[in-house]
């Protein structure tokens, strides 16, 4: 019933579709990172959103983000 992380996603005001999305924030705490949860939530915000296209925002030093997100969009 905690939650144990947010994402900040939205889409483009001059997007041609309202199927483009980009996710700017996406956290998960540090004690549930590597258990699925970052997955799960990518896949509610597949849901929520039902994007065609997704930007995403990542700090070029942050391995971590490089490294989840290829894997978690398939």
């Amino acid at each position: 019933g905690k939650p144990i992380g947010f994402a900040m996603v939205g889409n483009f005001p001059n997007s041609f579709t309202s199927e483009d999305i980009y996710v700017q924030e996406f956290f998960i705490s540090k004690e549930h990172q590597n258990k699925g949860y970052g997955r799960q939530a990518v896949k509610l915000i597949a849901e929520k959103y039902g994007y065609k296209d997704i930007s995403l925002f990542i700090i070029r030093t942050n391995q971590k983000a490089i490294d989840f997100w290829p894997n978690a969009l398939n």
